[in-house]
């Protein structure tokens, strides 16, 4: 009696969390139905399916496939291939957007179901090559590692900051991370530190950007300089260990080993009685 009363609880647990997901966000619900409505044209580009919004310009359409397929040049370079199947969504009115990314804020979004599916969702100010390069790394991210290994183990300020390499809204357009790393720290200083460089504004740590709550808590100035920490971060962190370094941290993660300590010591193998090399985070 007692196992089929919990089954039938079980059962309806199961039914009642993805239903009362959908009643709260919406927007998740509009993404997951995007292939029915008649708001949007399909198209295919480079292996991915976009959906552009019927209220999309000609002009717009043209400029929106330009950008997409320079952003996935970088994605290439990077990544060496692209993995990523996130649907991409491009509504160019701020209304249409806040539909499909909950909030509206922001130029675009990256959602990532837990069975697999992600969709990436572009606002009016989403139609712009950096923009789609940062969302889509996000994407890559989540199609090597899935939803719960980036749950668990990845902070959230290693996944902005990856997904910094490949924007340049920061930075100039180079592929050298000793010379992103230093740009990087300049205009972290900067922000932290005040025009004067003497007393310090708000220095946040690592530690406090681990959440996507906590990256983006607070005013505009508080999450620019959350982003330039992630950048300066993960931009030392590549130039010090080397290009092949984020292969074998993926790796390790997908072994199941924890992230702190393949982070700090992914440029070296691990060998029995080797003291690992010091490392440092900023």
């Amino acid at each position: 009696m007692r196992w089929s009363v919990l089954l039938r609880w079980s059962f309806s647990l199961l039914i009642a969390l993805p239903l009362a997901a959908l009643l709260l966000f919406p927007s998740l619900w509009r993404c997951l139905t995007i292939q029915y409505s008649p708001r949007f044209v399909v198209q295919t580009e480079n292996n991915r399916t976009l959906y552009i919004s019927q209220d999309a310009s000609a002009r717009q359409r043209d400029v929106l496939l330009a950008h997409f397929e320079q952003a996935n040049d970088r994605i290439r370079q990077f990544w060496g291939k692209s993995e990523g199947r996130a649907l991409v969504i491009y509504c160019p009115t701020q209304d249409q957007y806040a539909q499909y990314c909950s909030g509206g804020e922001g130029a675009g979004c990256s959602l990532g179901m837990p069975w697999g599916d992600s969709f990436l969702v572009l606002g009016p100010d989403g139609n712009n090559v950096d923009v789609m390069a940062h969302e889509l790394c996000h994407d890559e991210l989540f199609a090597r590692l899935g939803w719960f290994t980036i749950k668990r183990q990845v902070p959230q300020w290693f996944n902005e900051g990856l997904a910094l390499m490949v924007d340049y809204r920061f930075t100039t357009a180079t592929n050298s991370a000793a010379v992103r790393f230093l740009e990087y720290d300049a205009q972290w200083n900067y922000r932290a530190h005040g025009p004067s460089g003497l007393s310090p504004q708000f220095v946040p740590e690592l530690s406090s950007l681990e959440t996507t709550r906590d990256f983006f808590y607070g005013d505009y100035g508080r999450v620019m300089l959350a982003y330039l920490t992630a950048g300066r971060e993960v931009s030392r962190w590549m130039a010090t260990t080397g290009s092949a370094a984020l292969t074998r941290l993926l790796a390790d993660l997908q072994a199941g080993e924890s992230f702190d300590d393949v982070y700090q010591y992914a440029h070296k193998k691990k060998t029995a009685g080797k003291a690992a090399p010091s490392g440092s985070a900023h």
